[in-house]
């Protein structure tokens, strides 16, 4: 009853569902062997830090086209490189990520979305990019699926470049910086599995408060 009076509410949903499925779909297929590969390959590569540090951007770069685990990346290339150039590849590699998962979402995914959504409801998307989603784009950079999901929601939003750029890139720095320091300084032990759960734990937390609001 409620979906009939709102067709503009299933039709979100709808878009909302078809996001999600574009990257869990991929990573629920190919995850599992993606990881084994992405640790092998940077642990053999551990004494050329500038081949590492190049495969840490590129496969970061590639995370909105491919199920690329990027805490699991982000903390290897800091037990790799160290914090410092850890943190600027990581950083880097999420920086062109955002980049192209904003252009993917500006042009086709704009063009997906203008098939489902009418013209108001695309109006409506966009108000909402410049309201919450700023602060859900920053709050949840640790969270999978949500991140690339809301890049991906921005570009479709046609959210202000600029504006994405000023919300994507310290939030990419303080995620880039959390992730090598764990893989710097914890190890491989319960202490990078605690911190590794809490980094999205927190962000999705800050991100259901700012919803709430």
């Amino acid at each position: 009853m409620v979906m009939a009076r709102h067709p503009s509410v299933l039709r979100r949903i709808i878009l909302v569902i078809a996001v999600l499925a574009v990257i869990i779909i991929p990573w629920a297929m190919f995850g599992a062997p993606i990881d084994r590969s992405i640790e092998q390959l940077l642990t053999e590569t551990a004494n050329r830090p500038a081949l590492t540090m190049v495969i840490v951007v590129a496969l970061l770069a590639a995370d909105p086209l491919l199920p690329v685990p990027s805490s699991l990346v982000g903390v290897l290339a800091g037990a790799v490189l160290g914090v410092g150039l850890g943190a600027l590849a990581v950083w880097l590699g999420l920086m062109a990520g955002c980049g192209l998962g904003y252009w993917l979402g500006a042009r086709p995914g704009r063009w997906a979305a203008g098939r489902i959504l009418t013209a108001t409801d695309m109006a409506g998307l966009a108000r909402v990019a410049d309201g919450v989603g700023i602060v859900a784009l920053a709050v949840t950079r640790p969270v999978p699926v949500l991140a690339e999901a809301l890049v991906l929601l921005a570009g479709a939003a046609q959210m202000s470049p600029m504006r994405f750029l000023l919300v994507i890139t310290p939030a990419n720095a303080f995620t880039a910086f959390a992730y090598a320091g764990l893989g710097a300084f914890a190890g491989f032990g319960i202490p990078l599995l605690a911190g590794l759960a809490a980094l999205p734990a927190i962000g999705l937390l800050l991100w259901q408060r700012e919803r709430r609001r």
